[in-house]
């Protein structure tokens, strides 16, 4: 589903984000790169234009995890949100970002992917 697609993980918890991995290689994901903080994620900056998609968690650092989905956005690249706490109306600059509410089942995920990579 994925077919060698190359995609930047942000996410915090090291279990949630083994899962990630599994579901994104399950889809025949590409090259998949991990970061667990926004400030991580910022280290590959100059690498950012290699993926196709980025899996973006909303946890304590939404303000930063906000302003790097927007970055990437501006460079064209899917967007996965994930969030325990949907927000009530849409992210400033991320409409084309697709939303995913913890927990997730793969498909939810999968399906999310697949909507983030149609949108770009």
């Amino acid at each position: 589903m994925l077919n060698g697609q190359s995609i930047l993980v942000i996410e915090e918890e090291f279990l949630v984000a083994l899962d990630i991995q599994r579901i994104l290689e399950s889809a025949e994901a590409g090259q998949l790169v991990f970061a667990r903080s926004v400030a991580e994620a910022h280290d590959f900056s100059a690498r950012w234009p290699e993926f196709s998609m980025a899996i973006i968690s909303m946890g304590a650092q939404q303000d930063g995890a906000i302003a790097l989905a927007q970055a990437l956005s501006a460079q064209q690249t899917a967007l996965v949100l994930t969030t325990t706490v949907p927000p009530q109306t849409g992210l400033p600059g991320l409409d084309g970002a697709a939303m995913v509410a913890k927990p997730f089942a793969e498909d939810e995920l999968l399906t999310a992917c697949a909507s983030a990579l149609e949108r770009r």
